[in-house]
């Protein structure tokens, strides 16, 4: 591989990171505003480890991914038990319609959070293939 085409992939990578660091900035805003205050003491212990693992700056690792996948799960619970669907007619024929899911107060705050947590899942696992990327392709060059 090339010394520019080397330097253009760092560049990407770099790019992918900054994306990721700025998004778990959001992700761990989203946890102490919307998911610790909502969460009773004794099941916030995912959301703490989560928490830890940004604040130590080590996102690029699978154990980052399982514990954000962890949380989600609890969150997705939690929405799940703050919704409810309800019908709403048309108004020309009541007969007709759509089902509309309704969320509580705390339904739709950790709804935002899990939204954000997947958006870090996401940004982690881009740098990762990315990276994974980048070593297969120079494996390739020098073969």
């Amino acid at each position: 591989m090339d010394e520019e085409h080397i330097g253009i992939t760092r560049d990407r990578v770099a790019l992918l990171v900054e994306n990721a660091l700025g998004q778990a900035r959001v992700a761990h805003a989203a946890i102490l505003d919307w998911v610790e205050p909502e969460l009773p003491p004794a099941r916030r212990l995912g959301a703490g480890r989560v928490m830890k693992l940004i604040e130590s700056g080590r996102l690029f690792r699978s154990e980052v991914l399982d514990e954000i996948d962890a949380l989600n799960t609890q969150i997705a619970s939690e929405v799940a038990a703050g919704s409810r669907q309800v019908f709403r007619p048309h108004d020309s024929d009541p007969s007709h319609g759509h089902v509309e899911t309704i969320r509580d107060r705390r339904a739709m705050l950790l709804s935002r959070a899990g939204y954000q947590l997947r958006l870090l899942h996401m940004a982690i696992t881009t740098v990762l293939d990315a990276v994974e990327a980048e070593r297969l392709a120079a494996k390739l060059y020098s073969d």
